[in-house]
């Protein structure tokens, strides 16, 4: 029965070091030599961030901020920014610039723009 024990505990262990392993196993996007950090899954809000973006008559820019937020978080958002700046990018590169971004960010996920 010890041995049983023994057995059902390390394989307990197995299974639990599996999981960590796959939890730690985060998307990573690489751009222009920063490696974005995005989550295991695409959160819910992307839903009602998309429909947003999607509303017509929609010229302002929060929603699409508010989407990329959504989906690196604000502190990789404003590293992005800080990058853009460095890099002396003009204000109409920014639709490029964010087009590059978003379909790095979807392709981690399999997706593209056009979904």
């Amino acid at each position: 029965m010890t041995q049983q024990k023994t057995k059902s505990a390390a394989a307990r262990k197995a299974a639990a070091a599996r999981t960590e392993k796959t939890n730690t196993d985060a998307h990573v996007f690489e751009w222009r030599g920063h490696k974005l950090t995005l989550p295991d899954r695409l959160p819910a809000t992307v839903a009602f961030d998309l429909a947003e973006l999607q509303e017509p008559g929609n010229q302002s820019m929060s929603p699409m901020f508010r989407f990329l937020a959504g989906l690196i978080g604000t502190e990789q958002l404003a590293l992005v920014r800080d990058q853009i700046a460095k890099d002396g990018d003009a204000l109409d590169e920014l639709e490029q610039i964010l087009a590059e971004l978003l379909d790095g960010v979807l392709g981690a996920f399999g997706m593209n723009l056009g979904e």
